[in-house]
């Protein structure tokens, strides 16, 4: 990309740098399947120049053991996006597998707004490496010609510390942090991943004590040993940090969504209070506000008649004269709570088998309710508590698509939890096939 600048500051991270060729000199297809690698393979062919890129790149990092880029050591991907903005640069570059496999590790680029680029400018950096047919193309200049010229430049700490102090910024409730600091117990691994100092050094200025660090996964190596697929949504990534936990006595464990306000100072106190006096309660949610003001706690589950005569929705919802939410007006046991804000015992979950991570946003809670459920617990509603679920129904994306993934997730609760006998389930997924059929059509119109 032609871009007419005075200076520009890459700013990129330092990291050992993955071998994208193993010692045969060859791709490790094997760990991406068949289809991945020939897709692969022609685009080395179309685009030889990114090959040979590559594998100088990869040469130079197992001869050095690392690369040194302009950050001067390893910094994690949400300081790139600070950096970008903070030194006015065009755009900025990481080397990072994210939360993919060791096969993933490659380069990211962000503009000059923090963000990942996006079109148009994805695209016109596409077309410039396509005309890319040598590595001979490429322009190089030695390291002390650059700095000579003013081209190349160490980013100073100064960068880290305004970065530390614009995250402590971001703290609500920074009181509540000094009165509450040494009784709250933290456990946090990085997964081999960079963000081990930021966080630690962070934690420490505001106040908390009791910081635990999982040994194992707090050494930074993008071979990630301890898990291979380093996804927080992947429960095999968590084991060492859960087990770590239940070392350290964790007994409740707060799940909450991004997008979830605790306006209450003493939110946490408040519930882990209401909860603590029963060991029937294996998960506890508070009441919870949406932004147009109705009740997200407590959720009802639909009886089978309901789902299974869903052409008179309606009607069935007039029958139990609510719709989704039981509105409840105190405290008490309940069928299940909103995914979006709960806590849930420790015990309880390592007794189950933690979460089950077969579906993604939809049916999470029956799933949990019905978990809950076999083991001989309950869940609780606080109504005297509150949150505030700052959640934005959107229109965009493929509604059909949206509708697809909740119903095979419906299906697939229907299937591993509701108990339902042969006949009931196979008249419930011959009606929910009707449903679809109609519904994504009625949808694509």
């Amino acid at each position: 990309m032609r871009i007419k600048v005075s200076k520009i500051n890459l700013a990129t991270s330092k990291a050992k740098i993955l071998s994208h060729i193993n010692d045969s000199g060859q791709p490790p297809f094997r760990y991406v399947g068949k289809e991945a690698a020939k897709y692969i393979e022609d685009y080395f062919k179309t685009y030889p120049g990114i090959k040979t890129f590559l594998d100088d790149t990869v040469a130079h990092a197992k001869e050095m053991g690392y690369v040194v880029t302009l950050f001067g050591r390893r910094r994690p991907v949400p300081e790139l996006s600070f950096a970008v903005r903070e030194l006015g640069c065009i755009a900025g570059i990481v080397i990072t597998a994210s939360h993919n496999p060791r096969e993933y590790n490659g380069y990211k680029v962000y503009w000059e707004d923090g963000a990942q680029v996006t079109p148009p400018h994805d695209t016109s950096i596409m077309d410039e490496v396509g005309k890319v047919t040598s590595f001979d193309m490429v322009k190089t200049m030695a390291k002390e010609e650059a700095v000579k010229a003013g081209l190349y430049e160490v980013i100073s700490d100064d960068v880290d510390e305004k970065y530390f102090a614009q995250l402590r910024n971001l703290s609500i409730h920074p009181e509540i942090i000094k009165q509450m600091a040494k009784d709250i117990k933290i456990v946090y691994t990085p997964l081999h991943g960079t963000g081990l100092e930021p966080v630690k050094r962070v934690l420490k200025d505001m106040g908390f004590e009791n910081v635990y660090i999982e040994p194992q996964q707090a050494v930074a190596d993008g071979h990630f040993p301890t898990a291979p697929y380093p996804n927080p949504e992947n429960p095999d990534a968590w084991e060492l940090a859960l087990k770590l936990a239940k070392e350290k006595d964790a007994e409740w464990s707060l799940v909450i969504n991004p997008d979830v306000e605790l306006r209450d100072k003493s939110y946490i106190t408040k519930m882990i209070s209401a909860i603590s006096e029963t060991h029937k309660v294996a998960v506890a949610a508070s009441n919870v506000i949406l932004p147009n003001g109705q009740r997200q706690n407590p959720m009802i589950e639909p009886k089978y008649w309901e789902e299974l005569l869903w052409p008179i929705e309606s009607v069935t919802r007039k029958i139990r004269k609510n719709n989704s939410y039981l509105g409840a007006d105190q405290t008490g046991y309940c069928e299940k709570v909103s995914g979006c804000c709960f806590f849930i015992r420790m015990s309880f979950a390592e007794k189950m088998g933690y979460l089950d991570e077969s579906v993604f946003l939809y049916c999470e809670e029956p799933i949990l309710a019905s978990r809950v459920k076999k083991y001989g617990y309950k869940e609780l509603y606080v109504r005297e508590i509150t949150a505030y679920h700052m959640h934005h129904d959107s229109e965009k994306g493929n509604q059909v698509n949206r509708l697809r993934r909740f119903r095979s997730s419906r299906r697939y609760y229907w299937k591993e939890y509701s108990g339902y006998g042969k006949m009931k389930l196979a008249a419930l997924m011959f009606s929910d096939r009707i449903y679809c059929l109609i519904k994504c059509k009625g949808r694509e119109n």
